[in-house]
């Protein structure tokens, strides 16, 4: 459908499925970022419309300063730490503000 949409960017989880690293999280990571690279070459489904090559591949990940804080409160529920995946504070690049959303 990338080719169809046409998106800018596309927004995915990170390479270890987000925050807790769950196997169906991680396939759709992989999937996903096979779709973007696959969507621009115009011998991959000749058929399915002209080649759309999105601009960025946004994969959605945690900070590991956010990590480290709801780390706590899962550590006192029973779930260890260092159970969590999370990215380098250093490494993100771009942040959304979700708190609007949230309950």
């Amino acid at each position: 459908h990338i080719r169809d949409v046409r998106p800018e960017i596309v927004i995915t989880t990170d390479a270890y499925g987000g925050m807790t690293g769950h196997p169906d999280h991680v396939h759709a990571h992989r999937v996903t970022a096979l779709a973007v690279r696959s969507a621009g070459l115009p011998g991959f489904c000749p058929g399915a419309g002209a080649p759309w090559q999105p601009s960025a591949l946004y994969l959605a990940t945690h900070p590991r300063s956010a990590a480290v804080a709801v780390g706590g409160r899962m550590a006192r529920s029973g779930i260890p730490a260092d159970a969590l995946y999370c990215s380098e504070d250093a490494r993100i690049t771009t942040t959304v503000d979700v708190r609007p959303w949230l309950p």
